[in-house]
C-alpha cells in the first residue's frame, strides 16, 4: 500500500518535521480546552503526554539512524529505527515543558540534518537489524511518517478530531 509519506523528498520532510512544534501545541491547546488531562492514559492508554514523549523520542532514534547512514558506509541500525514497535521506554514521560522541549530540539536538529545533507546522499543504505535495509531518504521518510502519526494519536486524544492546520 503506498502512502503519502512515500513520495516525500527530502525538502518536505524536513518542512514536516519542522511543523511539528507548532501543531503539537495547537493540539494540547485544544485538549486544554476540552479538559483533557494531559498527564492521564485515555482511550488508547496513553496520556498526552506521554504520546507527545514517544514521538520525541522516536524521532531521536531515528536521526542517529539518520546520522549513521550519512556519516558511515553500510552501516547496521536498530530496528526501532524504522519499525515503531520496537520503540520501548524505560523512563516515564516528563512533564509539559521536557516534553515540548525535546520535541522543539529534536525536530530542529533533525531538520537541519535533512536539509544539510547533499543530495547524492539519499540514496545510501543501511542494514536494520531483523534483516530488512533502508536508505537515507527511507528513514527522512519515516521520521515525518512518525511524527505525523503521533501527531494524529494526539490529536485524536480529545474528541478524535484532527486539528486543523491553518
Amino acid at each position: 500500500m503506498s502512502e503519502p509519506f512515500d513520495s516525500l523528498n527530502p525538502p518536505q520532510a524536513a518542512v514536516t518535521l519542522r511543523s511539528l512544534p507548532r501543531r503539537v501545541r495547537a493540539a494540547l491547546a485544544v485538549l486544554e480546552r476540552e479538559e483533557v488531562p494531559l498527564d492521564a492514559a485515555g482511550a488508547s492508554g496513553e496520556s498526552p503526554l506521554a504520546i507527545v514523549d514517544d514521538m520525541a523520542r522516536s524521532l531521536m532514534v531515528i536521526d542517529r539512524g539518520l546520522q549513521q547512514v550519512l556519516l558511515h558506509e553500510a552501516p547496521t541500525l536498530l530496528a526501532a529505527v524504522m519499525d515503531p514497535g520496537a520503540r520501548v521506554w524505560e523512563q516515564p514521560p516528563g512533564d509539559r515543558h521536557t516534553c515540548l522541549a525535546a520535541l522543539d530540539d529534536i525536530t530542529a536538529e533533525l531538520a537541519d540534518r535533512i536539509d544539510g545533507a547533499p543530495g547524492d546522499s539519499w540514496t545510501r543504505t543501511a542494514a536494520i537489524a531483523g534483516g530488512s535495509t533502508a536508505s537515507s531518504l527511507d528513514i527522512a521518510r519515516e521520521a515525518a511518517r512518525t511524527g505525523i502519526g503521533r501527531l494524529r494519536d494526539l490529536e485524536a486524544a480529545g474528541t478524535g478530531q484532527p486539528v486543523t492546520d491553518d
